[in-house]
């Protein structure tokens, strides 16, 4: 008899959650590839099957393979009509319980986005009145370190005819949607027995701009000149535009060098 009341009280309680479950489901639309922004997060779909509205609210979390939970917070409320209802980062007016992982929550709150990694990214619908889970959907993002800038011009090695000359450079890729990079341009003379890498490690700057808004800059001609029986090695470096470096390896271009004539 015991057992008995224990298998009804169970069948009772899967009927009581099974339908409103079965009435909810969400799609989870996938962000841009190898990126992971937080209002990626609240674009899905929410199909209610039901022939009533629901008021409603979505529950969200990232978490990394490695670092475990990285971002956590809920939606404001919002009606879920019968059929499918697209819900975008409009719909989504304010974020309540949020939660960031410590280490990680300057760069997720300055850019938006999340630093490389392995993440799921999960969507819970949650009933309004009753805090009841009605669906739920998790996708697997990686989000690779953007590469850092290539140097194009003038090509390593080569002697320098221009008193000032053009230095060119790539962006580097892939970029965090609408983030703006900024750029430093170094420039160190190689002493005698030094390696290019050698110089630009411990040589004081030739010269050096900051915040360079381009992916080129002209050699000034008020800048102190370049001798022409001297060797130098130049090097960019990408930040964002509060200062953050960007990119694999401090977002550090290669070195090369070049002689003028």
């Amino acid at each position: 008899m015991k057992g008995y009341s224990i298998v009804m009280s169970f069948l009772l309680l899967f009927v009581l959650n099974f339908p409103a479950q079965a009435q909810f489901s969400l799609r989870i639309q996938p962000p841009p590839p190898n990126q992971l922004q937080i209002e990626d997060l609240w674009k899905v779909d929410v199909t209610n099957s039901s022939r009533e509205t629901r008021t409603v609210y979505l529950r969200g979390e990232i978490t990394e393979a490695r670092k475990g939970l990285l971002f956590r917070a809920n939606s404001n409320e919002f009606e879920s009509p019968p059929g499918m209802k697209r819900i975008t980062a409009k719909d989504v007016r304010s974020l309540r319980d949020e939660w960031y992982a410590e280490e990680n929550k300057e760069f997720i709150l300055r850019t938006g986005t999340v630093p490389a990694g392995s993440y799921d990214a999960c969507l819970y619908l949650m009933d309004a009145s009753t805090g009841r889970e009605l669906a739920r959907q998790c996708i697997h993002v990686e989000v690779r370190p953007a590469a850092p800038p290539r140097l194009i011009s003038p090509k390593a090695g080569k002697d320098l005819q221009a008193k000032s000359p053009v230095f060119t450079w790539t962006k580097p890729a892939p970029l965090p949607a609408r983030e703006k990079v900024l750029y430093k341009f170094k420039i160190v003379e190689i002493y005698k027995g030094q390696t290019k890498e050698e110089a630009m490690r411990s040589n004081p700057a030739w010269y050096e701009e900051d915040r360079i808004n381009r992916m080129s800059f002209q050699y000034p001609l008020k800048a102190r000149k370049l001798d022409p029986e001297k060797k130098y090695a130049w090097q960019v470096q990408a930040f964002y535009e509060d200062g953050f470096v960007l990119g694999q390896n401090r977002g550090l271009s290669e070195i090369w060098e070049l002689r003028p004539e």
